[in-house]
């Protein structure tokens, strides 16, 4: 397993091919290979094994299924075969998920399902790598090379091997020398610290990561009594280094982004003993860099171990359920799953009902020849706060995820954070540059401290109402928040790149405009259609579903939408050929004198589509919906 990561991490790079054309034939496109990991159940009463086992299939009940309460919830229940169980088909399994969901008492039965992270048949892997480059690398400094993606710098020799492919380089841009360029360019969050006294007090922010660190930079504002290790239950939530998974820090890193605090006379010494002077910068030790919100405090919830990108991500719906519970008003999530998670969008319609502003990582390395926009999940749902990174010259960062549920784009490139590493049995801290969503994240968190802090929690909720909170915040981004350069993409990058003291010096909105309807449906069918369901889009299900009215699509995307949504997230060129036809002039207003040859090739395309889906052998109820 040691080589898992860095196989996870340029997989994107070494082994994908491009799936067919949308254009091209027929052909049933490749799959991402995923393993069944079992049914996760919610329900609200207590339920029994035997009234699930009524409704499995009477082939299916010689299988030593494994019931268990998941612990810590109040019913949540996990129904799994035995892990030397031969696989089952996806027609089958989504076949008993539909028929459990049917006990009374069952309010939701999702089958969970695992990216498979080998074979080299596979077209992509993980679309989502969120952890800083490795620790050993950045100990070792960057020294002059070849042009990389950033085009200055590369990797010392004996490293390149190991984590990058042939012909790629990760290296910074000479714009990012300074160590606050983020805050002097774009963000301006010390210029917004002189229109208020506040500096995120009184805000507690979850932050569900990779577990904390004691760097000197932040850990005074980790409230680590109050963390929590969902992964080594009886250990505190406390980050471990790991051969070969360079994660390490990870958390501590995005944290200090957050709420970092600057350097004094207190920590020179304990600089002197744990500090390694060959780090980037070469000074005796390193400037301390500030947060956004150096006054709030960060509870820490361990919920990964080996990577950012989380398969089942059981324990982050967890972290979020605790963080409600101690009343944090932020959640700063830079972790990401190539797959549909309705669990933990659950647990995030839950925070945000009680005023938590909820921010996620829209994803990186996603291969645009695969996926021409793909927001990973928990980013893409309605209710989530998505960031894109730039760089330091305000461009967006060409690896950074993109798409129309991103809202708003921070620094993500060569950004300087707490960088820690593991080297002869001892820990070493300095700062040092990082990429990726994760500090672009951290960003808008901190914003998002400061803001709430400015306003008052409190205040804000006798104004808008508690479940408005949310609402409010982007809507702030959304009108106030940001610069926007030239030629800026608002339709992949959201609305600019993040201003903290716009948002600040901005005036709050009348009431009215924020207490609207959300239009997120309860089975979050939306989340993966790259157009989301405009009229084209709905045109395009109609017509695929061969129904005439979108209340009737929506009763049934209300049954099916899940299924739906896994096989788009499994097979990109569904997902192309949905948005295509949505965008194209055939699903646009059009006029009588429309040729009988495009309504052919409407039709055609249609076609195809549905033999597409049936190609992928869905289950029984997928297939009665779609008339197969």
């Amino acid at each position: 397993m040691n080589n898992l990561f860095p196989t996870l991490v340029f997989s994107t790079f070494l082994i994908f091919k491009a799936p067919p054309s949308p254009a091209a034939s027929g052909k049933t496109p490749k799959q991402m290979a995923v393993k069944f990991h079992g049914f996760l159940i919610d329900a609200s009463r207590p339920i029994h094994r035997h009234e699930l086992m009524k409704r499995i299939p009477p082939s299916m009940r010689a299988i030593p299924w494994i019931f268990s309460k998941m612990d810590g919830e109040e019913f949540y229940y996990e129904l799994r075969p035995p892990k030397d169980r031969a696989p089952m088909g996806t027609q089958k399994i989504w076949d008993i998920s539909y028929l459990i969901a049917e006990v009374d008492g069952v309010e939701f039965c999702d089958p969970v399902f695992l990216p498979t992270l080998s074979g080299k048949k596979q077209p992509f892997l993980s679309p989502l790598m969120l952890a800083p480059l490795p620790a050993e690398a950045e100990a070792k400094g960057v020294i002059p090379g070849s042009d990389g993606p950033f085009g200055r710098c590369s990797w010392p020799k004996e490293k390149r091997s190991r984590y990058t492919s042939k012909g790629q380089n990760y290296c910074y841009p000479k714009s990012s020398d300074d160590f606050d360029w983020a805050d002097k360019k774009f963000l301006h969050f010390k210029k917004a610290w002189t229109l208020t006294r506040a500096r995120g007090e009184q805000v507690f922010i979850g932050h569900p990561d990779s577990g904390y660190l004691p760097h000197p930079q932040v850990i005074r504002n980790i409230l680590t009594y109050r963390g929590i290790n969902f992964i080594e239950k009886e250990l505190p939530p406390l980050d471990k280094w790991r051969k070969g998974i360079p994660i390490f820090g990870h958390g501590t890193a995005t944290a200090s982004l957050i709420s970092g605090r600057p350097k004094n006379q207190q920590n020179v010494e304990f600089w002197s003993q744990n500090f390694h002077p060959n780090h980037e910068s070469g000074l005796p030790w390193p400037p301390f860099g500030e947060g956004v919100a150096p006054k709030s405090k960060i509870i820490p919830y361990r919920v990964i171990k080996r990577s950012v990108v989380n398969l089942t991500f059981f324990s982050l719906m967890r972290a979020i359920k605790k963080a409600v519970e101690q009343d944090v008003k932020v959640i700063s999530i830079s972790l990401g799953s190539p797959l549909p998670l309705p669990w933990v969008h659950r647990a995030i319609k839950q925070a945000t009902r009680k005023g938590v502003v909820v921010i996620a990582a829209s994803g990186n390395y996603v291969p645009a020849r695969v996926f021409k926009k793909f927001v990973v999940w928990p980013s893409r749902y309605q209710d989530v706060i998505s960031v894109a990174a730039t760089d330091s010259d305000g461009l967006p960062w060409r690896y950074s995820s993109r798409g129309k549920q991103v809202h708003i784009s921070a620094p993500g490139v060569g950004v300087w954070s707490a960088n820690s590493w593991f080297k002869n049995n001892r820990v070493y801290f300095s700062i040092a540059r990082k990429h990726g969503t994760s500090f672009s994240t951290a960003y808008v968190a901190g914003a998002a401290a400061l803001f709430l802090s400015h306003h008052g929690h409190d205040n804000l909720q006798k104004i808008y109402k508690r479940k408005n909170i949310s609402k409010l915040f982007l809507y702030m981004l959304k009108n106030h928040a940001y610069n926007r350069p030239g030629g800026w993409d608002t339709q992949n990058y959201g609305v600019g790149i993040l201003d903290v003291y716009k948002l600040i010096s901005a005036p709050l909105p009348d009431p009215a405009l924020i207490t609207g309807r959300s239009r997120a449906s309860k089975r979050f069918f939306s989340s993966l259609l790259p157009t989301g369901l405009d009229e084209g889009t709905y045109e395009v299900l109609r017509k695929v579903f061969r129904m005439s009215s979108n209340r009737e699509l929506k009763s049934t995307l209300e049954k099916v939408g899940h299924e739906l949504n896994f096989y788009l997230a499994r097979n990109p060129t569904l997902a192309h050929l949905i948005e295509d036809l949505s965008m194209s002039d055939h699903f646009a207003l059009r006029s009588a004198k429309q040729s009988e040859r495009q309504d052919e090739e409407k039709e055609e395309k249609i076609g195809r589509l549905r033999r597409l889906l049936e190609d992928l052998d869905p289950s029984q109820t997928l297939s009665a919906a779609l008339n197969l």
